[in-house]
């Protein structure tokens, strides 16, 4: 019976954590204000992840780190000059940089 109850109390757990992650991943992110940010050639995922926190574009680097392994968006960050808007979600932030929707400036 004691068990059950750890299988079933792990099982609510879960669920509980899979929903808390999937609304800090889809809903509306911590930025009040738009914001642009630089990412050279070479920076790691680690050093975007922890940026875009620092910045509160994001919430969490680790579940923005998590979220591109799991999405395989992992290897497709582009470098690049980036303006993200008030309350961006984070999958959006992660799709930006991933297809290298870059700031285009006009001369």
């Amino acid at each position: 019976l004691w068990l059950l109850r750890i299988f079933l109390l792990t099982c609510i757990f879960s669920v509980a954590f899979f929903g808390w992650c999937w609304r800090q991943a889809h809903g509306p992110g911590p930025l009040n204000q738009e914001q642009t940010l630089l990412f050279r050639k070479g920076s790691s995922v680690n050093s975007i992840s922890a940026e875009l926190e620092k910045q509160g574009i994001i919430r969490h680097a680790w579940l923005f780190k998590i979220t591109t392994l799991v999405s395989g968006e992992r290897t497709r960050i582009k470098a690049g000059e980036y303006q993200f808007p008030p309350g961006i979600p984070m999958v959006q932030v992660l799709n930006m940089l991933a297809e290298g929707k870059v700031v285009v400036h006009r001369f």
